[in-house]
């Protein structure tokens, strides 16, 4: 038995709208679907856009010819599209979910839907590329993570004819990439013979430590203790900031650096839920405040709140100008 454990992880977009999803309702081919998580690993989660890459590069890395990379490019349109061209190849900018953004399903915390593979070395795309496994038993490899328990890499029962059903390809060039795989090291067969199948998946995912209560239990934060300055609240991973005034939300290029851009209305449901209701707290917050201050300038008899043209200080207004704008602090 093998005691492979995962070091690192590459994220694959799930569920409707993405690359597998349409695999899965044989939307699509199977040599396609691998060139595209073939790209979703040579790229960044974050902005979805891939490392400089050549048709070459990626016939090399799979195992394909040239006229299969081509065909299963342009049978990925909408999910791959190329944004530069050089002599280095192209970068493309990958939609993990090809839909609308309503429809974009997300997993518990609001987050698109995803799921985690192991990259690194021993991890099923190193073995691909070294050429030690085909790019169909990759395929294969990836189907058998889907349809197992994330925790322990564990398969669910199953039978050749439902992965040859599952991957499109034949029993018999399933039953080779099974042979291949449990040479490699990538899986292990726990369930007997006459059994549906069950396979334990390498490398696997970590164990999860016993978590250990601290004495003192640290404060939760709460949407008060984001950081302000005169307009802007920011969230706490400074990725994402509030213009209290206008309520429109911006993003930053690069996590903790870059410039801000405003999120535009369609993609906010990118931004994690927990962060949103941050903010929609923050706005209301902010909103009662202001309501309550002119209120009580407003029913405030002195100079100050209603300066006269007999009893006003020539400084008044400007003193009120510079309260009310040190309260912008606070907010």
């Amino acid at each position: 038995m093998s005691n492979k454990i995962q070091n690192s992880t590459l994220q694959v977009p799930f569920g409707t709208g993405s690359i597998l999803g349409d695999f899965s309702l044989r939307q699509i081919k199977p040599a396609a679907a691998m060139a595209a998580l073939t790209l979703n690993y040579r790229s960044n989660w974050d902005k979805g856009r891939t490392w400089w890459t050549s048709t070459r590069t990626l016939a090399a890395l799979t195992g394909m010819s040239h006229r299969h990379i081509r065909g299963a490019l342009k049978e990925v349109k909408g999910w791959v599209t190329r944004v530069k061209q050089g002599v280095k190849g192209s970068i493309y900018q990958l939609t993990h979910h090809k839909c609308e953004p309503e429809d974009v399903p997300t997993d518990k915390h609001g987050n698109p839907l995803k799921f985690a593979m192991p990259r690194g070395d021993g991890a099923p795309f190193e073995k691909m590329f070294a050429g030690e496994i085909t790019w169909k038993a990759c395929l294969i490899w990836v189907l058998l993570k889907v349809h197992s328990d994330f925790s322990t890499g564990e398969t669910k029962p199953i039978t050749m004819q439902q992965l040859a059903l599952w991957s499109q390809f034949g029993k018999k060039t399933v039953c080779d990439a099974i042979s291949e795989l449990e040479k490699a090291g990538l899986l292990e067969r726990l369930s007997k013979p006459h059994e549906k199948s069950v396979f334990q998946l390498y490398p696997k995912p970590p164990e999860k430590r016993a978590k250990q209560r601290p004495e003192h239990r640290k404060k939760q934060k709460s949407f008060l203790d984001m950081r302000r300055d005169e307009k802007h609240c920011y969230s706490f991973n400074e990725k994402f900031r509030l213009n209290v005034d206008t309520a429109e939300i911006e993003e930053r290029e690069r996590h903790g650096r870059g410039l801000w851009h405003p999120l535009k209305d369609r993609h906010r449901h990118l931004v994690p839920k927990a962060i949103m209701r941050d903010f929609e707290y923050m706005i209301a917050y902010v909103r009662k405040f202001r309501a309550r201050l002119w209120q009580a300038l407003a029913e405030d008899g002195s100079d100050t709140a209603h300066p006269s043209s007999d009893t006003a200080h020539p400084s008044s207004d400007t003193a009120q100008v510079e309260f009310l704008r040190s309260l912008r602090i606070l907010l």
